[in-house]
């Protein structure tokens, strides 16, 4: 079986709607040849279509006009995440609202491009910083040594010693 790039597969259905195959035939020939790797019927229709309509592209779609298919831009994460760390309590909608985003947009800023959670209603980093990381281990360590004391305190007295004065 051969292997065709989408551009190469654009071609043959050109080619072989000049030679005036239907749909069918020629759905028929690349199955033939590319066997698995095939375009679907529908594909092959919407190309013929399209060629017939006069496109003489066969390359992928020319520049499209309309919003650009990245609105996640650096000054659009700075207001999100001005408008998050003002007040963590935020929704979505309401972020999304104010900067006249869109809810997908303003929920991959916030998950993905901050690294947020929600978290009993309040936005929360996913990961610890280092630093939060070091605190963490040092509370839980002072926490442990007084857990220690007081159940060595605990132990003792259930001898009936006190230790505590």
């Amino acid at each position: 079986m051969c292997k065709m790039d989408r551009n190469e597969k654009r071609v043959v259905i050109k080619y072989l709607n000049v030679k005036c195959l239907s749909a069918a035939e020629i759905s028929g020939e690349l199955n033939s040849v590319l066997g698995d790797n095939t375009l679907s019927g529908a594909t092959i229709y919407r190309r013929i279509a399209e060629f017939q309509r006069g496109q003489k592209l066969t390359e992928d779609d020319e520049h499209r006009s309309g919003r650009p298919v990245d609105v996640c831009t650096d000054k659009n994460v700075r207001h999100v995440n001005d408008m998050i760390t003002t007040d963590r309590r935020l929704t979505v909608r309401y972020v999304a609202a104010c900067l006249m985003l869109s809810y997908g947009t303003t929920h991959h800023v916030i998950t993905n491009a901050l690294g947020l959670n929600k978290v009993c209603a309040r936005w929360v980093p996913r990961m610890l910083t280092p630093e939060k990381k070091q605190v963490r281990l040092a509370e839980a360590c002072h926490f442990a040594d007084a857990s220690k004391v007081l159940q060595d305190c605990l132990c003792w007295q259930n001898h009936g010693v006190s230790i505590l004065g």
